[in-house]
């Protein structure tokens, strides 16, 4: 199917009705995609990857047995998406496991949100988000994103100095 919007309503029905075949097509679709799936993935387009990321959760809390499999599918879409798919990727990742490998690869998809938006309620957001990265990840694995943490965060923090002054003077 071409249209986008079709696919993942497709998929959708797929995931509700029979996950362990939604699963199975995934794998299939991995296997044959000459870039361990990824191909397949990123032209499906953030509606599809949503939908992905709602079955990956679900069998992820269902059968544990598959659960190091697909975080690793989770991660490998990361870096490669658009901000909401990344935003739910890592807050899945956050969600689902506790392991250091988990807890960066959603530390970083959050810093590049932080540093790629300039929204300052979305930054306040991934902050929080980040909050919850640092809590439970050791100091090594945190390490390397105080630069972008602190890139990030300089817009954030001449807005809320300027909004400061300004409430000062009313």
């Amino acid at each position: 199917e071409g249209d986008l919007t079709t696919k993942r309503n497709a998929f959708l029905v797929l995931v509700h009705c029979a996950s362990k075949r939604a699963i199975q097509f995934i794998l299939q679709q991995r296997s044959e995609d000459g870039t361990g799936g990824l191909g397949f993935l990123l032209s499906s387009g953030d509606l599809f990857q949503l939908a992905l990321l709602e079955l990956l959760r679900k069998v992820c809390r269902q059968k544990q047995q598959q659960k190091a499999g697909l975080l690793r599918l989770i991660v490998s879409i990361l870096p490669n998406t658009l901000p909401s798919v990344a935003y739910e990727g890592a807050c899945s990742l956050l969600a689902l496991s506790r392991a250091p490998v988990s807890l960066k690869a959603a530390a970083g998809a959050f810093a590049s949100l932080l540093c790629g938006n300039s929204d300052n309620n979305v930054k306040l957001i991934v902050l929080d988000r980040l909050q919850e990265c640092v809590q439970r990840a050791s100091r090594r694995t945190m390490e390397e994103f105080v630069i972008d943490l602190l890139r990030g965060t300089k817009e954030l923090h001449r807005f809320s100095r300027t909004r400061q002054q300004s409430a000062s003077k009313e």
